[in-house]
């Protein structure tokens, strides 16, 4: 099973670089160029699709600690528990993202953020080991929307700043 984790982390490594490049070369021709349509490698991408909560989670975590330290809450903030440092950034702060994340959920989902984050706390905790699971599950669709959220937020408070 560990195996399956690394070629899945492996995979999305590469397919990763694959789109890098080809958007550098598309930049190197075209500096305006602002869409690049490429060609992957199939066997990679199948298996890349198990790394993606992690990635995901890890671009959230990342964000809030932009965030908390912007912000200068926390000048070393620690962890992946994405509750917690969510919980840490001031409360006009929470709201924006709480707002934000909610502003792009299917209106079929579960709409409560505090749910929505404590059963996704730990996501990348989980998912970089999903090898050693019994079970593991997360809500892709809350964690790309708080993560847009998040990336929005940061820009607004950079403009802001």
């Amino acid at each position: 099973m560990i195996e399956n984790t690394f070629k899945s982390f492996m995979a999305s490594t590469l397919i990763l670089r694959q789109a890098a490049e080809a958007a550098a070369r598309a930049k190197i021709k075209d500096q305006n160029c602002s869409l690049v349509t490429i060609e992957l490698n199939a066997d990679y991408a199948s298996i890349a699709f198990m790394a993606i909560p992690a990635w995901t989670a890890f671009a959230v975590e990342m964000g809030l600690k932009t965030l908390l330290t912007s912000t200068k809450v926390d000048q070393n903030p620690r962890g992946h528990d994405l509750a917690k440092l969510l919980r840490n950034l001031p409360s006009e702060i929470q709201g924006e993202i709480e707002s934000k994340t909610l502003e792009g959920i299917e209106s079929s989902e579960n709409t409560n953020l505090a749910i929505l984050l404590e059963e996704n706390r730990l996501v990348f905790e989980e998912w970089r080991y999903f090898h050693e699971a019994k079970s593991t599950q997360s809500n892709i669709g809350f964690l790309q929307s708080l993560m847009l959220a998040i990336h929005n937020v940061n820009i607004s408070n950079k403009v802001n700043a």
